[in-house]
């Protein structure tokens, strides 16, 4: 255990790891962070530092680090602890799992690389900038009560399809906020499995351009939110494409609430309209406008 001091920090599971690279920050001016707080000088009192003995993780893209951490979360046992990563970028070649009384605390340039075959199991807390923090080949999965961010599984190049890092950060934790400085997300077909809240960034919608020819979201759980989008794309005019998709093929689905949606009206370029809902079987009206 030790005491880090951090000057100048800046703060604002998925079955599957990032893109290589450092990716983008995508904070504004106002500096938000997944806490919505910018901090500096912080001082982590009681951090267990996984490059500090005992562990010795050396955080330099190769040397496997699994065993620092493996070290670390047996030395929190079953306390709430917070496990600092420094700047660099964790190699874990050993699957693992961060429990829930762990909160994982990225340093503004810190990330952990997940070789082929290894599952990392997410189920503590995230506090981290708003920039990629998960690459490699292995596997992110979990259930993290934070708000995650899609950054933190792409590099934050412009990516025409942006699908994979959303589903990424829906898989993985209860809470997923859509935010940009500028442009627009661009995905489809993002499968929500488990209670989530999914929103653009405060009352100023964010952006959305649905895939050609794809759902935009299939809810398959109940306790599901989203709200706060505007979306655009209309699947070149396929009628047969949904902005959300009810799949009530395992059960009904209920508690889900469509909050704030605009969408451009099908066959309607010029116009914009709040998104209706056809039957489907005693499903949610929609909420908002």
């Amino acid at each position: 255990m030790s005491a880090v001091s951090l000057a100048a920090l800046l703060f604002l599971l998925c079955a599957c790891g990032g893109e290589e690279g450092q990716g983008e920050n995508t904070d504004s001016g106002g500096g938000e962070t997944a806490e919505q707080t910018t901090q500096t000088g912080i001082l982590l009192d009681g951090a267990i530092v996984v490059t500090e003995a005992p562990y010795g993780a050396a955080g330099d893209g190769s040397a496997d680090d699994a065993p620092a951490f493996l070290k670390a979360i047996a030395a929190a046992g079953e306390e709430a602890a917070i496990l600092f990563l420094p700047d660099g970028n964790y190699h874990l070649a050993e699957s693992l799992e961060i429990p829930a009384n762990i909160t994982l605390y990225f340093d503004r340039n810190a990330m952990i690389t997940t070789a082929e075959g290894v599952t990392v199991t997410l189920n503590g807390a995230v506090k981290a900038p708003i920039r990629q923090i998960f690459s490699g080949e292995g596997r992110i999965k979990g259930r993290s009560p934070s708000v995650g961010y899609p950054q933190y599984f792409s590099a934050g190049e412009a990516e025409r399809d942006e699908s994979r890092a959303v589903q990424c950060a829906v898989d993985v934790f209860a809470s997923v906020r859509l935010m940009k400085t500028a442009g627009s997300f661009r995905f489809g077909e993002i499968r929500i499995e488990k209670p989530t809240v999914i929103e653009g960034a405060g009352r100023v919608r964010t952006e959305i351009e649905r895939l050609s020819g794809k759902n935009l979201f299939i809810i398959a759980s109940d306790g599901v939110t989203v709200r706060n989008l505007n979306i655009t794309g209309n699947g070149e005019g396929n009628r047969d494409d949904a902005v959300f998709f009810f799949d009530t093929s395992s059960d009904d689905l209920s508690d889900i609430r469509i909050e704030n949606i605009y969408r451009a009206c099908p066959f309607q370029p010029a116009a914009r309209c709040p998104v209706t809902f056809p039957g489907h079987g005693g499903g949610p009206a929609p909420t908002g406008s």
